[in-house]
């Protein structure tokens, strides 16, 4: 045979005879390698974000700014008596405190401390009429003001106070009263309470009364020191649509005297006393059957010994003077007089010259 035709069956058997893919069984063994290599989970350092905790930090500081300046803007912008309920209460507990001062000038131990026979003629109405008496501004005042006082608010004209509130009232006779309230205020958000310093310039007199009390409750209490040791107190509270006016007298923290004053509506005021010389409960009402003028009609009851009416009015020829005329039930009328506990002004007696007065 010769090479050439040897040499061409030499490639035939070459081409016939099959050749493994080498590229293919590389390619899935790289692939089987790298399914079966465990996965690595690199995972990121964390990072200190400055800016968010400043984003923070600013907002907090922001937010606790606001709150102290609301804070500091409310205690000097709320005014405590511009509650119109509320500074009618407070009127009526400085006219009741007041009252009670001016009425009894010489207030002394001695006074309160008289001792009661037991005698049953001190029961009489006639041995407490001058007690009564005490209270009949108050009572008067709330017979003939039905509604809510007429409130004027200034900033103080007098250093010493922040606030100033002008109201006015009527009297039996249809004349008008006004009187002046200096005060400051101190409001402690975190206790809920405040106090009031007061100075009140009535007619011909100036007190000072201090007030103390709690945020959002309907209730207070007034003070006026007579000296260190005795102090009268008016004690204001609203239980059950009963308004209630407790009148003390203090002596080193004692209970010497004591009165209360209730009413719902102001048509028709109790007046009861509870320690002390003074007895007998007492229904004050308005009495308008007067030509030109009103009164008051009282009816009384003293324990078990005295009852009866009373009639109250401004006598016409001297209206510095009440006529009183006492009705008991078992025993004769009889008419006194007495002098007003407060009457129109004396214009040459301490005050200020130029507040409104009572009278011309």
């Amino acid at each position: 045979m010769k090479n050439k035709e040897i040499i061409q069956m030499i490639k035939n058997k070459a081409q016939e005879k099959e050749v493994p893919n080498v590229l293919n069984e590389l390619k899935e063994k790289l692939n089987v390698e790298v399914l079966n290599q465990p996965e690595i989970i690199v995972e990121s350092k964390p990072r200190f974000n400055l800016k968010a905790l400043y984003a923070s930090f600013t907002f907090v500081l922001a937010l606790s700014i606001v709150l102290v300046i609301s804070l500091l803007y409310q205690s000097s912008s709320i005014n405590l008596l511009e509650d119109s309920d509320y500074g009618d209460h407070v009127i009526l507990s400085a006219i009741s405190t007041t009252e009670i001062i001016s009425s009894n000038e010489t207030l002394s131990l001695e006074t309160s401390l008289v001792l009661v026979d037991d005698n049953p003629e001190d029961d009489y109405v006639e041995n407490q009429i001058d007690d009564v008496l005490k209270y009949s501004e108050m009572i008067e005042t709330l017979l003939m003001n039905q509604e809510a006082f007429n409130k004027t608010y200034f900033k103080s004209d007098k250093e010493q106070y922040e606030y100033m509130m002008r109201f006015s009232f009527y009297d039996l006779n249809a004349d008008q009263i006004t009187y002046t309230l200096y005060y400051n205020q101190t409001i402690d958000h975190e206790n809920q309470t405040y106090v009031l310093e007061t100075e009140l310039v009535t007619q011909n007199e100036t007190y000072l009364l201090d007030i103390e009390g709690e945020l959002d409750a309907q209730a207070f209490m007034m003070t006026y020191h007579i000296n260190q040791q005795e102090q009268i107190t008016t004690t204001y509270q609203l239980g059950d649509m009963i308004n209630e006016f407790i009148v003390r007298r203090l002596n080193q923290n004692e209970i010497i005297q004591e009165s209360k004053i209730t009413y719902n509506n102001k048509d028709r005021i109790n007046l009861s006393f509870t320690r002390g010389q003074a007895k007998g409960n007492y229904e004050f009402t308005l009495d308008q059957t007067l030509p030109n003028q009103r009164g008051m009609n009282i009816r009384y009851q003293i324990n078990s010994i005295d009852e009866g009416s009373i009639l109250i009015k401004v006598d016409e020829e001297n209206r510095e003077q009440f006529i009183i005329e006492i009705r008991p039930d078992h025993r004769p009328t009889s008419i006194i007089e007495r002098e007003r506990p407060y009457g129109p002004p004396k214009r040459d007696e301490p005050g200020n010259p130029n507040m409104p007065n009572r009278g011309n």
